[in-house]
């Protein structure tokens, strides 16, 4: 009975979903260095390593760090003695994950584990390969350095095809020979093309006088190599590299990150992000309930070069691999300052570690005042050397020290810039901010970053770059702050120049769509005028061709809409908008326009509510993207969904919905159909405008229907997959109840209005202000046979005189904005002024919200878009005299 309730334990558990999900709480890494605390390698491992960690951990991480310090004591004895420090330091604390990052550290933990850390797993990033036995028995997993060597030396020999020998300098110590090993391995089958030497047990000065020696149809493969100087000095494997670059007159190729920028021209190499990146993964996967024997992976390796060297030996940056990263490129703001940069850090660094060590030494020896002035001159004289802007300040936020660097930008003198004095040169609309960001940043004793200007001493303002990190006294008392200031001007100059450069070749690119459509429409129109004309000459009916050239016309407005419409100069009046209501009457028209190869659905939910919106550019809305997806199924047979519903977003359980949604009730509006899904780039470019995959697309109708989202407040998504589909989201913002009671009551209002408007439209006498010949003829020859009486002028000063003269006999004004002379918001305010009760119909291509702004707040009778037709102007003229 015992064991059938065991089994039946176990099958609950193995039943229940996310049982062995991983812990509850964050997870416990002890990650393990080869070298000292201070080897730049281990500190750029550990940040690299813990950001992937916390970025993957859902509950966050406890991070530990350790070093074996194998390159200061070296021996069996040593290992013995920080296993034994080790075991005393986490007895009783839990550990989730024991990480590697080299071969050395990797055989420490092999041969240690069961004494100090026998249940805990151990994921590693090694460079050579672990027999599975070895590690399977210890619990252990990850993955193996990409051996790059083969890829690397294949692409030097395809750009540099003369090459008959190669030299491959490796170390000296044992870890080198294993290393050595393996490159011949790989390199193995290149030994019939070319004469592979290996450059191994030299001594410095031997090894640089063989590289000085080298033929010209040769290159060098670095792989490693440590070795001791005549006067038993470690020359570490970055100074033999820069030894081996200095002499050498070929080609040098290597895979380690570390080395690029250093004398290699680059290859196959492996890098700390990706390498942190994928033991970060392969942990998670560990803890999260993954076996360790069965993860066994070969790491990540990225092609990676030094510009420099690829300019020296002629490389063209076309015959890179892709996804090829190129380093150390010259004339950029980044290489003219990086040296600045990281010296500022390293003094920082060493400023915060001196106070650090002055205060300590202060409690501990009141008498040893001259020793600490000694040391704080020693921090004002580097801090004075350094070539960035160094300040510190105390807990009460008051400046007490500025390094030589500040006071040169300032041109003021010490005394002029302590305590709160440095604030006079802070540009007087920055100050505030400033002042707000530093004591927010007090309050929290935590880093912070700003921007602002400063004064130089020659008046010029420019843009500083400050950081900020807090300082701490030995027993945990906050002392103030310490940082440095970077001017950043001449990068801002350099970002907004090439912003500049963006938005010319956006406007290009919109000419040039532009143009395209309007040369295919004018095209139309001049064919068909020339065949009506034709026509006319042979007593022949071309009531067709005009009625091609005012669809043609008709086009060419829709496309002048869809621009205002995507530059947002087209905000049509909102209002409460059924969306069942709207949705079924679009769809109905659409079903008639679509193939008979394609079947339109709809589902509609029960209570939609209402929507604060525009009913033409929903419908728009919602024809382009119907039309969008019945072009992405094509002649296929396919099936196209519209569905809608009510959405609440602090209720949603589904996480592909949209994270930015406010509180609040929505409309879901929902495209689907089963055409050929997207890839990602095209994904990325749907809403540029005149984009398009289509034939004979104008690559406007997403672009439009992004900006009517957009005016409209809502969200827009897009998921799709190819061979599956795609679906558009729209979520657009219900109105409360109260404001579609007083849409609904203002409606019915107006409808008493459009019964008035049905009355006949008497004859009357209307002047014409419009600078358009053409348009003006038309209108009033048009409006002379509905009977009216029309006076035109052609100008706004024309048009006022007209107007002053006429007054008594004049009932309407038909007033354009655009006109040479007095423009039209002028011409309006001067007829206002006139007349007061005079009516003036005011029409622009541009849209009514446009308008309104150029008026300044004068009322017309009735406002008409260009282009606009004969019905339009009787409608409007009803309105007015109604």
């Amino acid at each position: 009975m015992g064991l059938a309730r065991t089994v039946l334990m176990v099958l609950t558990l193995l039943s229940i979903p996310g049982a062995f999900a991983g812990p509850s709480g964050p997870i416990n890494v002890l990650v393990m260095h080869w070298y000292d605390r201070g080897y730049p390698s281990n500190e750029v491992f550990d940040s690299t390593l813990q950001a992937a960690l916390e970025s993957a951990a859902p509950n966050g991480v406890v991070y530990y760090s350790e070093y074996l310090e194998t390159n200061r004591f070296p021996g069996e004895n040593q290992a013995r003695i920080l296993s034994e420090y080790l075991r005393q330091k986490y007895a009783g604390r839990r550990l989730d994950v024991i990480i590697s990052g080299t071969s050395a550290t990797l055989d420490f933990l092999l041969q240690r584990r069961h004494e100090l850390f026998p249940d805990v797993p151990i994921v590693f990033a090694n460079d050579r390969p672990v027999e599975r036995d070895v590690i399977s028995e210890a619990g252990a997993t990850g993955f193996i350095f990409a051996n790059t060597y083969a890829k690397t030396l294949d692409l030097a020999l395809k750009w540099h095809r003369r090459t008959k020998q190669l030299f491959v300098v490796s170390g000296t110590l044992t870890h080198d020979k294993a290393l050595e090993s393996i490159v011949r391995d790989d390199l193995r089958p290149y030994e019939s093309t070319v004469t592979i030497t290996y450059l191994t047990d030299l001594a410095p000065n031997e090894l640089t006088a063989r590289i000085r020696s080298l033929p010209k149809d040769s290159l060098i493969l670095y792989v490693w190599q440590q070795v001791l100087d005549p006067q038993g000095q470690l020359l570490e494997t970055q100074d033999v590299l820069a030894r081996v670059a200095k002499e050498a007159k070929v080609p040098v190729y290597g895979r380690s990150h570390a080395m690029i920028g250093r004398g290699l021209v680059g290859g196959y190499v492996w890098t700390q992000e990706g390498n942190a990146a994928k033991l970060a993964d392969i942990t998670m996967r560990v803890v999260n309930g993954r076996r360790p024997r069965d993860i066994l992976e070969i790491g990540p390796d990225t092609p990676m070069f030094d510009w420099r060297q690829l300019e020296r030996w002629g490389i063209d940056e076309r015959r890179l691999p892709p996804g090829s990263i190129i380093r150390f490129r010259e004339l950029t703001m980044w290489q003219q300052y990086t040296w600045r940069i990281v010296a500022t850090i390293a003094i920082v660094i060493l400023q915060a570690f001196l106070i650090v060590a002055l205060l300590v030494q202060r409690k501990r020896a009141q008498g040893a005042q001259r020793v600490l002035q000694e040391s704080e001159e020693r921090f004002s004289h580097m801090a004075d050397t350094a070539p960035t802007m160094i300040w510190v300040f105390d807990p009460n936020q008051r400046c007490t020290f500025l390094n030589r660097a500040w006071l040169t930008f300032t041109g003021r003198k010490l005394e002029q810039e302590l305590g709160d004095a440095w604030m006079e040169s802070v540009h007087p609309d920055d100050r505030d901010s400033v002042c707000r960001a530093c004591s927010s940043a007090f309050q929290r004793m935590a880093p912070f970053q700003l921007e602002y200007r400063l004064r130089r001493a020659d008046g010029e303002y420019r843009f500083l770059l400050c950081n900020g990190v807090p300082r701490f006294h030995s027993d945990k008392a906050f002392a103030g702050y310490i940082g440095s200031c970077v001017d950043i001007t001449d990068l801002k100059q350099a970002q907004e120049s090439a912003l500049a450069g963006q938005k010319l070749e956006l406007m290009g690119m919109l000419a040039n769509g532009v143009a395209h459509d309007f040369n295919n429409l004018l095209g139309g129109i001049l064919a068909s005028t020339e065949l009506a004309l034709s026509e006319l000459a042979e007593n022949a009916d071309c009531e067709g061709e005009l009625l091609q050239i005012r669809d043609s016309a008709g086009v060419g407005a829709q496309i002048v809409r869809e621009m205002m419409t995507f530059g947002r100069k087209d905000t049509p009046a909102l209002g409460s908008v059924d969306c069942a209501q709207l949705i079924g009457e679009i769809t109905q028209v659409l079903k008639v326009s679509l193939s008979k190869s394609t079947i339109l659905k709809t589902e509609l939910a029960g209570d939609l509510g209402m929507v604060h919106g525009n009913p033409a550019q929903l419908q728009q809305l919602i024809m382009n993207l119907v039309v969008n997806a019945s072009q992405a199924i094509g002649d296929q047979k396919g099936e196209i969904s519209v569905s809608a519903k009510r959405f609440v977003p602090e209720q949603r359980t589904a996480p592909e919905h949209s994270a930015n949604l406010p509180d609040g009730e929505f409309v879901l509006l929902e495209v689907s159909d089963t055409g050929p899904g997207m890839s990602d780039d095209i994904k990325a470019r749907i809403f540029d405008p005149f984009f398009t995959t289509k034939p004979g697309g104008r690559g406007l109708g997403l672009a439009v229907a992004q900006g009517v989202v957009s005016a409209h407040r809502g969200i827009m998504e897009v998921v799709s997959v190819p061979g599956r589909g795609t679906t558009f989201k729209v979520f657009l913002s219900c109105l409360p109840k109260h404001e579609v009671l007083t849409d609904r009551c203002e409606g019915e209002n107006s409808s008493t209005g459009r019964a008035t408007e049905q009355q006949l439209l008497q004859p009357r006498t209307v002047l014409i202000i419009e600078d358009e010949k053409q348009l003006r003829t038309g209108v009033a020859t048009m409006l002379r046979k509905r009977g009216f009486t029309v006076i035109e002028a052609e100008n706004g000063n024309t048009g006022v005189d007209l107007f002053i003269t006429d007054r008594q006999t004049i009932d309407v004004v038909l007033l354009d904005m655009t006109l040479p002379g007095k423009p039209g918001p002028v011409v309006l305010r001067e007829l206002q002024r006139i007349d007061p009760e005079v009516r003036v119909i005011v029409t622009s291509a541009y849209g009514k919200e446009h308008v309104e702004s150029l008026i300044s707040g004068l009322c017309p009778s009735g406002y008409i878009q260009k282009p606009y037709r004969l019905a339009q102007v009787e409608t409007v003229l009803q309105k007015c005299f109604a």
